[in-house]
């Protein structure tokens, strides 16, 4: 049951952000995609995307999956803080689920990490949680 839930979520998710791709008109009246958005982080790293575009990362919610992904990861850091709230959350839908999460201790600090949900719903860590905030998930320039 599990799996049928996730497969039709995983569905609408791909197949809303593909329906949500607009198209523009060009100097000599030809329609192309819309153009890439620029966006500059605090930490000066450039993000070209376009929303909602199918395999990027897009912001998302607090959900019950992303708190597990985060709960697999709190396991594993030896600290006697507590956590405090989840701050921000990026998702990349791929063969499976990358959660990028970045959340704060009781003790005021704040760090961030990547968890990868697989469609069995196994949660591994593909980046160390690390302290500080998450930046846009992107390439440099």
């Amino acid at each position: 049951m599990k799996k049928g839930l996730l497969f039709i979520g995983l569905s609408t998710l791909i197949l809303s952000a593909c329906a949500t791709q607009t198209l523009t008109s060009t100097k000599d009246g030809t329609e192309g995609m819309a153009k890439p958005e620029t966006h500059i982080s605090p930490a000066g790293v450039t993000c070209e995307h376009m929303e909602n575009m199918t395999g990027g990362w897009i912001e998302s919610e607090v959900s019950p999956e992303v708190r597990e992904a985060l709960d697999s990861v709190l396991m594993r850091m030896n600290t006697n803080a507590k956590l405090k709230q989840i701050l921000r959350v990026q998702t990349q839908v791929v063969a499976g689920i990358n959660y990028a999460i970045e959340f704060e201790f009781d003790n005021g600090e704040i760090w961030h990490t990547q968890v990868f949900r697989s469609l069995k719903g196994d949660y591994s860590m593909t980046k160390p949680a690390v302290q500080g905030r998450l930046s846009d998930i992107c390439h440099k320039k």
